[in-house]
């Protein structure tokens, strides 16, 4: 798929991400092909539960996800945004464009080829989609457990304070009996 579109400026959106690798939370990319307009095509969390993605993994969402959105463009503009973990600042800016070089279809077996490679990319897309959910959702469960077990633990040391306020209280009533 890579020969079909011509790139501009990618490497320096790739330098970018190699160079903020270890300091990159997330990224956003945006499509700015219509004027004065930044339409969100998607965010990648470089954080995974288990482990986090490589500067090639994000390479590759990156230039998937530019193709796949410059399908059938003459030339589409993008921009891609790095950010701390948390969105506390942004890193690194970059722009790129992509033109989408296929050739015009003659037959009408073309024709269907393109139809069944249209039909392909909007699995593939699904796909992505699906991905992005799973992602999202496996992100909720960890926040959720993590809020959880800090539920747990204040629970416990509360008891231990409502335990020991209990047994001063009956020190103290056994002490005025006393008296």
């Amino acid at each position: 798929m890579d020969e079909r579109f011509a790139f501009e400026g990618l490497r320096c959106a790739f330098d970018a991400i190699h160079r903020f690798a270890d300091d990159t939370g997330y990224l956003v990319l945006y499509d700015r092909t219509p004027p004065r307009r930044e339409e969100v095509l998607g965010r990648l969390d470089v954080e995974r539960p288990g482990r986090r993605l490589r500067a090639e993994e994000i390479c590759a969402w990156v230039r998937d996800t530019a193709q796949r959105n410059a399908l059938g463009e003459e030339r589409c503009r993008f921009r891609l945004r790095l950010y701390a973990p948390k969105g506390y600042r942004a890193l690194k800016s970059v722009s790129f464009s992509v033109a989408d070089t296929a050739p015009v279809l003659s037959t009408q077996q073309e024709a269907s080829d393109a139809i069944c490679e249209g039909i392909r990319e909007l699995g593939e897309r699904y796909a992505q989609y699906g991905q992005q959910v799973f992602d999202a959702t496996l992100a909720l469960q960890a926040e959720h457990r993590r809020e959880m077990e800090a539920a747990r633990r204040q629970l416990a040391a509360r008891r231990a304070q409502v335990g020991e306020l209990v047994a001063c209280v009956v020190a103290m009533a056994r002490e005025e009996q006393r008296c």
